[in-house]
């Protein structure tokens, strides 16, 4: 972290003495650490395309500083800045490579962005390739000039194969987010992104998955923000806190509530009895009595004193991580988990069914589950009844995971018997 925070003070610092007012005010801020003036100008002047601001406003989602720390945002920011030729953005994008901060963990690519740097004289950045290269990460050892004038963007360095093989980076559904005007003081979300784990693989975009769907709640959903609580790798006591508060509020309403409840993240099953379980972040899968079950998710939801709960579940329960591979805890083998049954005013959407991966859909940063969620709530302003939402996920995931993955992944519905031939026509705000 040390090369960082040179980096940020060094180019903040002989910046700002030919800088535009805007981004010399945002640097005094910056300075003085008051990080919430700072943030919002430079998130202005990046998302104007500052290769500077984007650069900065990228290591303030990695430090926390003025917004939560997310190592999505960062890396989706140094990327930005990376792209434009930003040596010191192109070593902190190989260093997220490098250890899967806010990114997969892939020591090819994070070798791709250290030459670059390496390229324009970055000597720390020459290091950190040729330690790759020592440690068998990347097939060729690579002149590494000092002079970066016929250095190549990162999309010239891609091969045709590469393109083709790798869709273009696609972060609308995280921008231009509708506003409705529509306000609905009687609807709560609770929404839970696990995405860094302790003791097993990180689920990708989890939390970028959780942030971006509270937005769509409450711009497009019309939730005040008092209505929208998210919980960023939740442990199970916080789960269990997040149901016990829910719970609390429909009782104070007298039931006079709908709730949205959204969870990404990992899911495991049991080997012998198949009941599936929601994963924290604090546990490994190995001692159940750490997880929390469906079931127990399930019952909760069915006894809260509400008109309506709408469920979203961005995982799978067959062991399986997000993408490929099984936890450790799975034994390796994809396990069928049984089906729950459903009481109440229960709607769940789950990302796939039986014993298939819920994946990422790379390119939006987001599960391909909630990014096809998202797009139909951008696409209809949130103006879509559960069984429009329902037919325009699962087709679209199930299509489009066949094409990236080669492998299938179907969403399905699981309505209580109580809405099981109403639930299509029921709307989602």
């Amino acid at each position: 972290m040390r090369r960082i925070v040179l980096a940020i003070c060094i180019i903040v610092s002989a910046f700002s003495l030919s800088a535009q007012d805007t981004l010399e005010q945002a640097t005094q801020y910056y300075d003085n650490k008051e990080y919430d003036k700072a943030v919002p100008m430079f998130q202005r002047l990046a998302q104007g395309g500052d290769m500077i601001a984007q650069f900065v406003l990228g290591y303030c989602y990695d430090e926390g500083q003025g917004v939560p720390q997310d190592y999505t945002q960062a890396a989706y920011w140094y990327r930005k800045a990376a792209e434009q030729g930003d040596a010191d953005a192109q070593y902190n994008l190989g260093y997220c490579y490098k250890y899967g901060r806010g990114v997969l963990k892939d020591m090819v690519e994070a070798g791709r962005w250290y030459k670059l740097a390496a390229d324009q004289g970055e000597e720390d950045a020459k290091k950190q390739y040729m330690e790759l290269y020592a440690q068998g990460y990347l097939s060729e050892k690579k002149d590494l000039a000092s002079n970066s004038a016929n250095t190549p963007t990162p999309k010239q360095e891609q091969t045709v194969a590469q393109k083709n093989e790798t869709p273009a980076a696609d972060r609308s559904i995280d921008t231009d987010i509708p506003v409705t005007g529509i306000r609905q003081d009687n609807t709560f979300a609770v929404i839970i992104g696990n995405e860094n784990y302790q003791s097993v693989a990180k689920v990708p975009y989890a939390a970028n998955d959780a942030k971006i769907f509270a937005e769509y709640c409450k711009r497009t959903l019309g939730l005040p923000e008092e209505n929208v609580t998210v919980y960023t790798d939740a442990t199970y006591g916080k789960m269990l806190g997040a149901l016990q508060r829910i719970s609390n509020i429909a009782d104070a309403y007298d039931g006079n509530i709908s709730i949205i409840f959204y969870y990404a993240g990992h899911g495991i099953p049991d080997d012998t009895s198949r009941e599936a379980f929601i994963l924290p972040i604090d546990a490994d899968g190995t001692i159940k009595e750490s997880c929390l079950s469906l079931s127990r998710l399930y019952s909760s939801l069915a006894r809260l004193n509400a008109r309506r709960v709408t469920a979203f579940l961005d995982a799978c329960f067959s062991g399986a991580e997000r993408g490929d591979g099984m936890l450790a805890s799975a034994r390796g083998v994809a396990i069928k988990p049984k089906q729950n049954t459903i009481d109440g005013n229960v709607v769940v959407f789950t990302a796939v069914t039986g014993d298939q991966t819920a994946f990422p859909y790379k390119p939006s940063e987001h599960g391909m589950f909630t990014y096809y969620l998202l797009k139909k709530l951008k696409e209809s302003h949130g103006n879509v009844s559960l069984g429009e939402l329902s037919d325009y996920i699962t087709t679209n995931v199930k299509q489009r995971s066949i094409v990236v993955n080669n492998k299938l992944q179907t969403p399905v519905v699981i309505p209580s018997d109580r809405l099981s031939t109403t639930w299509r026509t029921l709307p989602l705000r």
